[in-house]
């Protein structure tokens, strides 16, 4: 009796599904399914960054990435410098006020000469 190619797919086929049922098949990179189902949507969108270039996409996303890693170098440089001016503005407002009023007292008990 000879067997057909479309008969021997089929036993294949069930073969194949008997030995895999029951079976987990996880990735050996160690992604969660969740993390698994959304590589097609990164890979697509680092293939859109380069022009339909894997390559260049990711050459484009590292060089994004250290844009923005300056960005927030600079905007914590930046918002340090503004605080510690208002802070410094504050403590020298309170000197003058205490001066001035140190100030007012001597002369007014000095008999506002």
């Amino acid at each position: 009796m000879e067997i057909t190619p479309d008969e021997l797919a089929r036993i294949v086929e069930d073969s194949v599904r008997r030995a895999l049922n029951d079976q987990v098949i996880t990735c050996s990179c160690g992604l969660s399914e969740d993390a698994r189902k959304e590589m097609p949507h990164f890979l697509g969108a680092i293939k859109d960054l380069g022009g339909d270039n894997y390559s260049a996409g990711i050459e484009e996303f590292r060089e994004s990435v250290k844009f923005i890693n300056k960005v927030k170098r600079t905007s914590m440089k930046v918002t340090t410098a503004i605080i510690v001016s208002i802070a410094l503005s504050i403590i020298g407002g309170i000197g003058f006020l205490i001066s001035s009023g140190i100030k007012a007292f001597v002369f007014m008990k000095g008999g506002g000469q």
